[in-house]
């Protein structure tokens, strides 16, 4: 359906930013800082600050509807990536960079219980797990195009615009296309019947 269209490009959306800045934030934080002990310390920080991420957004997804979370996080990654090279000194590039991990860490904790909402127990997590696998295999393929090919033709500064502009493609269709198919209930009613199903996998397993 078209609301799984609209989950599969704002995936790819959350994606595209964390691959791409975990993959290049060292080379490109040694043009401008070279300190490579500092590079990997905010690389460590970064990893740390996703892991926060996580399940600060797995509390917000419970608090907040999809649009609001979500496009509060495409929100975050379109201003701080597409800010990203006017930072020049190393307590701003070490926010920046944090921020945006901890700002990936919630970008498929919330589609989890939105896509377990718009398709139900049976088919939620086929579809989670196609549009998860998807989208990272795909911005992982960008990215590679990216560094391969585009940083040879533009400096960074234009390809942080470009990342920036796909995440304001993603909170555009979160905003003004994409539509709920539930109720706030019925959602609550979905994620328990998953929680107690996890309950008993585990319970199974330990048997």
């Amino acid at each position: 359906g078209i609301n799984a269209e609209y989950m599969g490009i704002m995936g790819f959306s959350g994606a595209l930013n964390p691959y791409f800045t975990v993959f290049n934030f060292k080379t490109y934080g040694l043009t401008i800082i070279k300190d490579d002990a500092f590079l990997s310390l905010t690389g460590s920080i970064g990893g740390l600050a996703n892991g926060i991420g996580r399940i600060f957004w797995g509390v917000i997804a419970d608090k907040l509807t999809f649009r609001q979370s979500f496009g509060t996080i495409s929100f975050i990654q379109m201003v701080f990536i597409g800010s990203f090279s006017l930072i020049k000194t190393k307590p701003l590039f070490f926010i920046w960079y944090a921020i945006m991990q901890f700002a990936a860490g919630g970008v498929f904790t919330v589609f989890g219980p939105e896509v377990a909402a718009s398709f139900g127990v049976k088919n939620g997590p086929k579809v989670f797990s196609f549009i998860s696998g998807a989208a990272w295999q795909l911005s992982l393929l960008f990215v590679v195009l990216i560094d391969l090919w585009l940083v040879h033709l533009w400096d960074y500064q234009v390809i942080f615009f470009i990342i920036s502009g796909v995440s304001f493609l993603a909170l555009a269709i979160n905003v003004l296309f994409y539509k709920k198919k539930y109720k706030k209930k019925d959602k609550q009613s979905l994620l328990s019947v998953i929680e107690k199903k996890k309950g008993e996998n585990i319970k199974t397993s330990l048997l």
